[in-house]
């Protein structure tokens, strides 16, 4: 199952909320989270400003409630429960499987259970 994850479990990127206009992108591998941010500003002296990077382990992430405040603030409540689900080690194997391998499964469900399934994420629903 391990195969299904590759290097990168998730990638999300952004511009921060109002007035922010920094970009931002939260990368997490099967070791590792990383936070990228780029500083956007019309500023001459803000010209010279080189993008950050903070690389934390799984275990860093979850003790980190400034770096979480900050996925928070960018990308919502629900990259943020779904982030600390992915350093919990509960990978969604189901939606990472082949199209050709999850057709045969819904193959041999009853209807009722297809039905279900289609409620759990968006790509069932297709």
């Amino acid at each position: 199952m391990a195969r299904l994850l590759g290097d990168t479990v998730y990638e999300v990127s952004a511009q921060g909320p109002a007035p922010i206009k920094d970009h931002f992108c939260l990368q997490i591998t099967q070791t590792e989270v990383i936070w990228r941010w780029w500083r956007i500003s019309v500023r001459a002296d803000s010209r010279s400003m080189r993008p950050g990077e903070v690389r934390e382990s799984h275990g860093e992430y979850l003790d980190d409630r400034r770096l979480q405040g900050q996925v928070l603030m960018v990308f919502g409540p629900r990259v943020l429960q779904y982030s600390v689900c992915l350093c919990q080690g509960q990978y969604d194997y189901l939606h990472r499987l082949p199209d050709s391998l999850l057709l045969l499964i819904m193959a041999r469900l009853q209807l009722e259970d297809v039905a279900r399934l289609a409620l759990t994420c968006r790509r069932f629903r297709e």
